[in-house]
């Protein structure tokens, strides 16, 4: 059986998707299951590392589907 490794509290130097500018120099750290912006992250950053993450779902087009038609 495989051996989980214990995930960081911190982890520096991650690039920011959630604007054009792909600033990469984020620190995010996890509390209770949930992303934290620690240092460096603008408004936009916070918002959207700190947003709740949605169930894993395949999707075409915004709806529901099956992760067969997904790949199809």
């Amino acid at each position: 059986m495989p051996r989980s490794l214990p995930i960081p509290d911190q982890i520096s130097d991650v690039t920011c998707p959630f604007c054009g500018l792909l600033c990469d120099d984020l620190v995010v750290g996890h509390d209770a299951g949930r992303l934290k912006v620690v240092a460096n992250g603008c408004r936009l950053a916070t918002a959207g590392f700190e947003r709740p993450a949605a169930g894993a779902q395949a999707r075409i087009a915004g709806r529901p589907a099956t992760l067969k038609q997904a790949i199809d």
